[in-house]
């Protein structure tokens, strides 16, 4: 059977995260998964808080895409 869709959709993201590349890559896995405060990764990454806010708001966008397209494979399949 498959995975729940939870399990799916994670599944998906984890992939689609994968996928990133360059200071997409760093913001979110900086932000996510290492839990870096905004402004220390902001400094870190030499960009103002606001634009580094912006930044993950427009890859958050692009994730949401990205796991909306691989779920949407995975069900005609």
């Amino acid at each position: 059977p498959p995975p729940p869709a939870a399990g799916r959709r994670g599944e998906a993201l984890q992939d689609c995260v994968d996928g990133l590349e360059g200071r997409a890559a760093l913001a979110v896995k900086g932000h996510y998964f290492d839990g870096f405060k905004l402004a220390d990764l902001a400094s870190r990454m030499d960009m103002t808080p606001v634009a580094l806010r912006q930044l993950l708001h427009r890859v958050r966008g692009l994730l949401m895409e990205c796991v909306r397209r691989r779920l949407g494979v995975e069900s005609t399949s």
